[in-house]
């Protein structure tokens, strides 16, 4: 089940699956990022071909330069291909004790300073937090050294779900993990837009279970009941040459309309 080494892709967070801030500390359904947070740049498509991706100019978006995923010349991902989202890193913040308005005030500017830092430094972050994850949610778990796709209420049944006491986030960048520069073509945001939440978010349910996507993304939970990575399930065979896309999820697009509003979002 291992997946052979692949050589780094280029460093640029080009997707909208940029770092989480604080405002939304809990990733969707389906473990997508949360605060959609985009950075686009031009550059030439280079290629990963013994990951048997490669990153390229992605359809949704071209004009803006916006990088995609695309599946290498003469590569095949069949339906039910699982890959890990390589983690950089983890970052903790621990929360203070005791917890009063101001102390927890001063808190939160330091998660948002720290998370801004991150993603200056060209890190995407995903929160790593057992208990947002719902007993019906889907997880990979490690079960005699094999990946298994389970309902987090199963995964428990295997193992004692290990809590993490301070926020942790698992950092990562696309040069290690490519998967972020993943598009979600579920959500056309020039039609989609013009709609009010309700009829976007019905339309966006629609186009996800239409199949408009490849992929979605699920907490990695080890043998030993810790939840320490992501793993992306292909739900659709990908052919050569064809760009992939990731279903981000209806809370992130819902983030994502109330910031281009400038709505200021905290959900803490």
């Amino acid at each position: 089940d291992a997946e052979p080494e692949s050589e780094p892709l280029p460093a640029a967070p080009a997707s909208p699956m940029a770092p989480a801030s604080p405002s939304s500390p809990h990733a969707p359904a389906g473990g997508a990022p949360s605060t959609p947070r985009r950075s686009t740049r031009r550059a030439q498509p280079r290629a990963d071909p013994a990951a048997g991706f490669e990153v390229c100019l992605s359809s949704i978006g071209p004009e803006d330069g916006t990088l995609g995923l695309c599946v290498g010349q003469g590569g095949h991902i069949p339906e039910g291909e699982i890959r890990e989202m390589h983690v950089d890193g983890m970052l903790s913040i621990e929360r203070p004790s005791p917890e009063t308005p101001a102390s927890l005030a001063e808190w939160e500017v330091k998660v948002e300073t720290d998370l801004d830092q991150a993603e200056a430094d060209g890190y995407y972050n995903i929160p790593l937090n057992m208990e947002l994850i719902a007993p019906a949610e889907k997880v990979v778990m490690i079960v005699f050294g094999k990946r298994k796709v389970m309902l987090r209420r199963e995964a428990e049944k295997r193992a004692t779900l290990q809590i993490v006491e301070q926020p942790t986030w698992a950092l990562m960048k696309p040069d290690t993990s490519p998967f972020n520069y993943m598009q979600d073509s579920a959500y056309n945001k020039e039609v989609m837009d013009q709609l009010s939440d309700e009829e976007a978010k019905a339309e966006y349910c629609k186009n996800v279970l239409e199949g408009a996507n490849h992929a979605v993304v699920h907490p990695g939970i080890s043998a030993d009941g810790v939840f320490d990575t992501f793993y992306v399930e292909f739900t659709r065979e990908a052919l050569a040459g064809e760009e992939v896309f990731l279903t981000y999820g209806w809370y992130y697009w819902s983030e994502d309309r109330r910031l281009r509003k400038g709505d200021r979002l905290w959900g803490a």
